[in-house]
Order: C-alpha cells, then structure tokens, then sequence
C-alpha cells in the first residue's frame, strides 16, 4: 500500500512538473509571437493617422 502511495505522489509531481513547462512554453511562444507580429491596437484618440 505504501508504495502505491508512494508512486501516485512521484507521479503527481511528475505531472505538476511537466505542465509547468508546458505553461512556460506557451507562454514563452506568445511573448516572442508578439514581438515578431505585434498586435494592431486601436488608436486611443479615436483619428485615423493620415498618409
């Protein structure tokens, strides 16, 4: 009994640990998505800037 205790903790910690990462990565992959393409934001004043 202790030691499926013991491999359901290991295991937790192994699927804690692994989307850790995985929430890093994406995170990681928005941020350098939006220095490569960054969103269009909407002028506060409400002009559109003339050519």
């Amino acid at each position: 009994m202790n030691l499926l205790l013991n491999l359901l903790g290991v295991l937790g910690l192994v699927v804690v640990t692994l989307l850790g990462i995985v929430g890093s990565g994406l995170l990681a992959a928005k941020r350098m998505a939006e220095i490569n393409e960054p969103l269009l934001k909407p002028d506060p004043t409400g002009k559109k800037a003339k050519s």
